[in-house]
């Protein structure tokens, strides 16, 4: 039985990404990253939690869940770091001062640690989060549950500047072993956003029409936030960097919540959807496969002949071919990658790009 997608946390995802993006390149200022900060990559978390309550994952056997989990998201998580080890590995045979030996021998540590080579430290996090949560909603009731996320998570949160400390510097097995305890850590401070998205889940209505009272409070929500994520300053999942802790979490709950209830009260844009759906290609590719490198060069040799609003037509073009670009990528790994990504063929494949983009995107 195929259940029926819930196209707003699509829509939700397709939004996250673009700010993923939009924070790996020129097009997001410091004040505005910090407003958003603690809310991007927590949403994903969010939006999961939200997906496990409406399929109720936690009736599957433990050993179900970890073997769809890992395939979902480690066999990704393989393919995309063992390709960029390729392209870094190609670079360094041709320039070794562009990338020299000894950061091939790091990013080999990040990769055999699941720390994660750039982007994809999400998701082993996401991985180990998700059955963790789902470990515990088995075996607990609602009320034992989020309380042992709130308190593993505090604990975590504690924890996770111990993973700065010099002694780790000691030797490789000890750094790497220490990398993969920090990936640990922030997959248990993750669970958090995972209960919350899975109990907000029970709250939130399904219907058909719109509801302004429901996009007001995400708007005026979403407001607050921001407001109060720029007193917080930087703060960064990847790195467990959180300032003032409490700040961090209101404004990733509370912020990714907001985020859902606009996204649940507009127009289904399509365009987003189908990036909500591809979101993990999209993760993994726009760095580490050099898309977005190539595709500002592109735009700054663009940006050379314009006259008038430099500035604009830089970012639109950086969007326009980033879109371009993922689109194909999308496409052939949709259709003829689908193994990369864990899945299985597709039973009616198509080499024709523009019936698939018309089917998908228009």
């Amino acid at each position: 039985m195929t259940r029926k997608r819930i196209t707003y946390l699509d829509i939700a995802k397709g939004m996250g990404i673009i700010f993923v993006v939009m924070r790996h390149s020129q097009m997001m200022g410091d004040t505005f990253y910090n407003s958003v900060a603690s809310i991007i990559m927590p949403l994903f978390f969010v939006v999961s939690g939200m997906l496990m309550k409406h399929i109720n994952e936690e009736k599957k056997t433990l050993k179900e869940i970890t073997v769809r989990k890992a395939k979902s998201l480690l066999i990704p998580y393989l393919t995309f770091s063992l390709s960029y080890l390729v392209i870094n590995g190609v670079t360094y045979l041709q320039n070794p001062e562009a990338v020299t030996g000894t950061q091939m021998y790091k990013l080999f540590i990040y990769f055999i640690s699941f720390a994660g080579i750039s982007v994809m430290w999400f998701m082993p996090t996401m991985f180990c989060s998700e059955v963790f949560f789902l470990a515990i909603r088995k075996r607990c009731s609602h009320v034992m549950t989020i309380v042992i996320c709130a308190a593993a998570g505090i604990a975590a949160i504690l924890i996770a500047p111990v993973y700065d400390a010099e002694f780790w510097f000691g030797s490789m097995p000890l750094l790497a072993f220490s990398f993969f305890l920090a990936m640990l850590t922030r997959s248990v401070i993750a669970a958090i956003f995972l209960c919350f998205g899975y109990y907000v889940k029970m709250l939130i209505k399904e219907r058909e029409k719109i509801s302004l009272p429901e996009l007001g409070i995400g708007i005026v929500m979403l407001a607050v936030v921001m407001y109060l994520n720029v007193q917080n300053e930087t703060v960064d999942l990847h790195y467990m960097q959180f300032n003032h802790a409490w700040m961090y979490f209101l404004g990733a709950n509370f912020g990714s919540l907001a985020v859902i209830l606009i996204c649940k009260n507009i127009p289904q844009l399509k365009v987003l959807i189908f990036l909500g759906v591809n979101s993990l290609i999209i993760m993994g590719t726009h760095v580490d496969w050099l898309i977005l490198a190539k595709v500002e060069e592109w735009s700054m040799l663009i940006n050379m002949h314009v006259t008038r609003a430099k500035v604009y037509i830089l970012w639109l073009c950086i969007a326009v071919l980033m879109m371009i670009m993922e689109t194909i990528l999308i496409f052939l790994i949709d259709q003829y990658g689908y193994f990369l990504l864990g899945k299985k063929k597709p039973e009616n494949r198509t080499w024709n790009i523009f019936k698939y983009i018309k089917e998908k995107l228009i």
